[in-house]
């Protein structure tokens, strides 16, 4: 159970809101005075002065300038302190802005549709227990709480026992409801902290879980123990995220360094990612060992799997040997089912789109493999075994409907799924024949729908009011050439009946990267924006996944600038069709999203007049991607360096540009994209920028890669509004 179930608020998994935390600045403080600043013109910020030293790296005979090397360090008093000043020129460029306040307390209003939702979600069932993510009476962390089937909740875990700034990042029970493991975030780091507390008493075991990285706890079914994934952290300043992976056993009452060994990579291994499965008769465990981007439900892109037999489920032997599950590292495999000693795997060898195969683990050769159900014109995303039968999700043209099938795979029937909609989730219904579903879109936030797989009806049987008119609005599909004449789907909201005259301030959200989606989602940001005046826009950019392995394909290593290319094109698109201009026109990224912002903007400033990059991994000379390599590739191989330098936006940033004004943001303990990115990115722009147009830099000093929760809603509307200012919005 993840705390990320609101997070499907925003427009997008990479349109996620990052703003400032005020107590870098206090932080700062013991380091010394901000450095002086720079006279500038009424319109043009005073920025700090940035000192650059005279670094050049070799690249297979190619020299590389890097004036900024110095600001990857981190933890250094110089660093902080001009990182404390870029916030202060933040914070003074945009106070006093009242539409801060406004667009705060209507997305608040707007928000409330998820408070009533949230209630009727299924809390975590195990057995006679029932546990649940819940608020604490101040409001000021969120709590687990555990309920019986006697009735009546007490709170079981609450992170501020271990620290102001500590949340619960997950929690796992027992099969015999005796004991859950649970994950702690340091101020939205992604190193983990692992746990162990008895339901019966609220009272933690003696162990400390360390080197935990998004790692779920996986119990056997004798309730003693768990699987979990291992990292070695890398030592301060360097370059990738993590290291030397292994899955490990831990029985509860025990101390980490007892744990067992069941898989490990070898020592140093940046490249590969593990994770951990088990049957759902608890008598086999699936070791994941893969590299690349995470899709739907699918895991690591590239992925073979390992066979552990436990033989006994509630007397688990761990001493056998891993036998391999599925062929290499070339294809997408998950565990989805489990039936008459056969496996069920979602796949996509021979498969782009993905299908349904039986898999006997006696004798797993790709040749015995049965076909379930076949790849289809519409990607598989999600498949699982509920009330007796297959439940697919299914993606044709970016939007969600789901098929019914019998164990077998014959097709039973198909559920509705509203027009310009996405399956927020499935579940099983209060009998076999029911299935709620949870669709949500653009203009309509998350409803359940009631399906009886018998007869076919279907009601809907919870529904939040609508905080605002959606006749006024309207969403709808477009699509667009990209620049190679390929087809590409954008999703636009905006006021119903606009006159197309090129006046309408638009928001471009971009991603195109690890094969995630932009579908379509209820966010309070994106009406609000609308309520403005402004026109949404969410291209399925490729190197996405809206259409299989292939999209996702034709978008990496060598072929990267294709998503680049597709970003500029639909901003084009949006400029000849009259609904704005590049005066009207700003671009929004995060993460792989933010660097496609950068490389962007660095190849064409003139489309926009505001751009957002947040949490961006924009050096990709310098960053080193780890187990996304082989989507992005990497500068030390000299065969992938060529492409890399092509599009590298540190270094195609040219002095006296017109650049759009931008916003860049970050946090200091980003584990994902490490702050020094951003740092250098801003410096470079702020130096080349041949206009009146602001360069601005948040720094927060906690928060992670996502940035928490708390406090998103405040670091979105300071985003809005910088851009509602830059784009004329008042």
């Amino acid at each position: 159970m993840t705390p990320g179930d609101r997070s499907v608020r925003r427009l997008a998994s990479s349109a996620v809101a990052y703003a400032f935390c005020a107590s870098l600045l206090t932080a700062c403080a013991s380091h010394g005075s901000p450095p002086a600043t720079v006279p500038g013109s009424a319109a043009t910020p005073r920025y700090p002065v940035t000192r650059t030293v005279d670094v050049v790296d070799d690249y297979h005979g190619t020299p590389v300038a890097d004036p900024y090397r110095w600001l990857e360090e981190l933890g250094s008093a110089e660093v902080l302190a001009w990182a404390a000043a870029q916030n202060a020129v933040t914070s003074t460029l945009l106070a006093g802005d009242s539409l801060r306040d406004i667009l705060l307390q209507r997305m608040e209003e707007l928000a409330r549709p998820w408070d009533e939702l949230e209630p009727a979600r299924p809390a975590a069932p195990t057995g006679r227990l029932r546990l649940a993510y819940a608020p604490s009476e101040t409001g000021s962390a969120r709590v687990v709480t555990v309920s019986s089937e006697a009735g009546g909740s007490r709170v079981l875990v609450n992170p501020r026992e271990f620290g102001a700034a500590m949340e619960v990042a997950r929690f796992d029970v027992s099969p015999d409801d005796r004991h859950v493991a649970y994950a702690l975030s340091d101020a939205g780091s992604e190193w983990w902290q692992g746990r162990v507390r008895r339901v019966a008493d609220g009272r933690d075991l003696p162990e400390v879980l360390e080197g935990m990285l998004w790692a779920a706890p996986v119990w056997t079914h004798d309730g003693a123990g768990f699987f979990y994934v291992r990292y070695g952290r890398p030592a301060p300043g360097a370059v990738t995220m993590f290291h030397s992976p292994a899955v490990m056993y831990h029985r509860a009452g025990t101390a980490q360094s007892d744990d067992r060994v069941i898989y490990r990579t070898p020592v140093g291994t940046t490249t590969l990612s593990l994770g951990v499965q088990l049957t759902p008769d608890g008598r086999y465990a699936l070791v994941r060992e893969g590299e690349g981007a995470h899709v739907e439900a699918i895991g690591w892109l590239d992925n073979r799997r390992w066979l552990l037999d436990l033989r006994e489920p509630q007397q688990p032997d761990l001493s056998g040997p891993l036998v391999p599950l599925t062929p290499d590292r070339a294809s997408a495999y998950e565990l989805v089912g489990q039936r008459d000693s056969l496996f069920y795997l979602l796949t996509d060898h021979d498969a782009p789109r993905r299908r349904l195969v039986a898999v006997n683990p006696r004798n797993p050769d790709v040749a015995q493999w049965r076909e379930v159900i076949p790849q289809h014109v519409d990607v598989l995303t999600d498949i699982r075994q509920m009330s007796g039968r297959w439940v697919a999700t299914y993606m044709r043209d970016v939007q969600h409907h789901v098929r019914i099938f019998d164990l077998d795979g014959k097709p039973l029937l198909d559920l509705g799924v509203p027009p310009l909609s996405s399956v927020l989730e499935l579940r099983a219904g209060p009998a076999d024949s029911l299935i709620d579903l949870v669709t949500m879109s653009f203009l309509r936030p998350p409803s359940v729908t009631r399906h009886d797989l018998t007869t076919g009806r279907a009601h809907v049987i919870q529904s939040p009011a609508l905080p605002f008119d959606t006749a006024a609005y309207e969403a709808r599909q477009v699509w667009y050439a990209g620049k190679d004449g390929t087809r590409i789907p954008m999703f636009l909201m905006h006021r119903r009946g606009i006159a197309l005259d090129g006046s309408h301030p638009t928001l471009l959200f971009t991603y195109g990267a690890s094969a995630q989606v932009l579908s379509p989602a209820y966010g309070e940001q994106a009406i609000a924006w609308m309520e403005l005046g402004g026109i949404v826009a969410a291209p399925g950019l490729r190197g996405g996944g809206e259409f299989g392995r292939e999209w996702y394909e034709a978008a990496i290593l060598e072929r990267k600038q294709t998503t680049f290319d597709d970003a500029i094109a639909a901003a084009e698109w949006l400029i000849a069709q009259r609904y704005t201009t590049p005066a009207r026109l700003a671009i929004r990224g995060a993460s792989n999203g933010g660097l496609l912002v950068s490389a962007v903007i660095a190849q064409r400033p003139d489309l926009f007049a505001a751009a957002v990059a947040e949490v961006p991994g924009v050096d990709v000379l310098r960053f080193d991607y780890g187990r996304h390599r082989t989507q992005f590739g990497w500068a030390g191989d000299p065969a992938q360096f060529p492409f890399l330098l092509s599009y590298a936006p540190l270094q195609r940033i040219r002095a006296g540009t017109c650049y759009p004004a931008t916003f860049i943001s970050t946090a200091l303990n980003d584990d994902r994209a490490p702050a020094w990115n951003a740092l250098k990115l801003t410096a470079a722009l702020q130096t080349a920028q041949g206009c009146a147009r602001p360069v601005l830099l948040r720094v927060r000093d906690t928060g992670g890669h996502s940035g928490g929760e708390e406090s998103w809603m405040e670091r979105e509307v300071e985003i809005l509004a910088f851009v509602a200012r830059q784009l004329g919005l008042r």
